[in-house]
């Protein structure tokens, strides 16, 4: 049997009534399958799209146990959006329904349409919190580290940031958003590495990144920026993995934009009881 993780989340419509639906539904679908159901929570909108609609996510998890394929499962979930009303899975667009596999126990898949673990899983309160209602000692399996871990490192409230880039006018708006977001944080420490560094990628992103530098031991997150060239054999034993947040640039958002989308992603939800019938 292999254990599956399905992340819920909505801001539109009967939210509460279609997670339980959906309960019944993914049992149905998925050949021999047993799926548990996390507390709901209510959670602050990520994005600046959903959050000028000021509507919050209702947000939950499923665990899936089944001998099924992810694959399959993927196919499933989308199958199955379908059916309780989504139409359009613009990224950060307010929705009646989302679904997405974040992780599994099985192997890392890294080929399109799906990627697993989902390689922003280990920095979103909204997937973390009801995870470890359900699976607190799983292990994520590029950073070998806890679901509970993860979700310690998301709720501090004095987090250590560490820029893997270079001293500028960018680093410099990155200290100043984070000081404002979380003022109990440290100075953000600058690391401008002379050699190669090894990442760990998920698709295009990277997701952790292996270091020898001392500090690092005491650091929470790595945010990466600039292009550097990557290599997995300069690196002592001492060395440590690291979370990694990717900051680069691309062609829909800034590295602010993806440090502002990053700093939402931490912000804490509350339980949510369902009063819709």
């Amino acid at each position: 049997m292999t254990r599956s993780l399905i992340a819920f989340g909505a801001n539109l419509g009967p939210a509460a009534r279609t997670f339980h639906d959906l309960i019944n539904h993914l049992a149905g679908e998925i050949p021999a399958a047993r799926v548990l159901a996390s507390p709901l929570y209510l959670t602050p909108p990520v994005g600046t799209e959903n959050q000028s609609l000021g509507r919050p996510f209702i947000n939950g998890v499923y665990l899936v146990d089944s001998s099924v394929d992810p694959i399959e499962i993927f196919q499933t979930i989308r199958r199955s959006e379908q059916k309780f009303g989504e139409k359009d899975r613009s990224t950060w667009s307010p929705r009646s329904i989302d679904l997405d596999l974040v992780w599994s126990d099985g192997p890392v898949i890294d080929t399109q349409p799906l990627i697993l673990p989902h390689p922003r899983m280990h920095y979103r309160w909204f997937v973390l919190k009801p995870a470890c209602d359900l699976m607190a000692s799983a292990i994520h399996p590029i950073l070998k580290l806890p679901i509970a871990d993860l979700l310690e490192r998301v709720t501090q409230r004095a987090p250590r940031f560490i820029w893997l880039g270079k001293r500028g006018a960018t680093l410099d708006r990155i200290a100043s958003l984070i000081q404002q977001r979380l003022p109990d944080s440290p100075p953000v420490d600058c690391l401008d590495p002379s050699e190669a560094v090894a990442f760990f990628r998920l698709g295009v992103s990277r997701v952790g990144i292996k270091l020898d530098y001392p500090p690092a031991r005491e650091a929470t997150w790595v945010l990466v920026d600039e292009e550097m060239k990557e290599s997995a054999s300069h690196h002592s034993r001492e060395g440590i993995t690291l979370p990694a947040v990717d900051l680069r640039h691309d062609a829909h958002k800034s590295v602010v934009q993806h440090l502002m989308d990053f700093l939402d992603s931490l912000k804490p939800g509350q339980r949510w009881e369902p009063t819709e019938t």
